[in-house]
């Protein structure tokens, strides 16, 4: 993602803080692209990154206000109330169970504070990539929840839904770069298509850049649901 675009995104989720200078839990970091970028431009005063998974811990951006854990969203090791500002990015879709994930974010969040889910709703599957891989449009019908399922999981939970929003920004400069990117597969999602569906979607993808006349950037758009404990 460019440092624009990533800054952009920061910015929208610091926004949703009810406090300029937070607390910051980022659940599901992975390498922590985004527990760095809130660092960086939400002005946290510490942003405590978990993931379940130590490999993606060991490779993770550093910064002097993250902190990593290995660690479930099931189960966070926090003392509770004491948290701003929670982040889940792209992995609402992976938690086994999400009232119990929503019950430990009521626990660690402070009175006010808010947990900001950001994803993409089985309802509004619209990912460039469904064009050259329809295969996977069917995949991810099949493991994204609906909005309507997220609000009640959470609010069963306890948490109050105080807004749903959608935005989306640059993540390639053009169709050519994204090429690049995806032949690296950078999903989980492209392990799940046969050598010949990956090879007939680049296909597709290298017709589309020879014909394309006025190639732009390649954008992502994603759903934002912002809870209040």
């Amino acid at each position: 993602m460019p440092e624009e675009s990533l800054r952009a995104w920061a910015e929208l989720i610091a926004a949703c803080s009810p406090v300029l200078t937070p607390d910051v839990l980022d659940v599901g970091a992975g390498t922590g692209m985004f527990a760095v970028a809130l660092a960086r431009w939400a002005e946290a005063r510490i942003v405590i990154a978990i993931d379940a998974s130590p490999a993606m811990l060991a490779h993770a951006d550093r910064h002097e206000n993250v902190r990593y854990l290995t660690a479930d969203a099931a189960a966070l090791p926090l003392a509770g109330a004491r948290i701003d500002l929670a982040l889940l990015s792209r992995v609402v879709h992976h938690l086994p169970d999400r009232r119990r994930a929503g019950a430990e974010l009521k626990r660690v969040l402070r009175p006010g504070g808010v947990a900001v889910v950001r994803t993409t709703v089985r309802e509004r599957l619209d990912s460039i990539v469904y064009e050259y891989w329809p295969e996977l449009r069917r995949l991810d019908a099949g493991r994204f929840p609906s909005e309507s399922e997220i609000i009640t999981d959470f609010s069963a939970a306890g948490l109050r839904v105080a807004g749903v929003l959608s935005f989306g920004q640059p993540v390639q400069p053009g169709l050519r770069a994204w090429r690049d990117a995806v032949q690296r597969r950078p999903q989980s999602k492209f392990g799940q298509l046969t050598g010949e569906q990956f090879r007939s979607g680049m296909e597709r993808l290298d017709k589309a850049i020879a014909a394309a006349a006025s190639p732009g950037p390649v954008s992502e758009r994603y759903d934002v649901l912002i809870f209040a404990a």
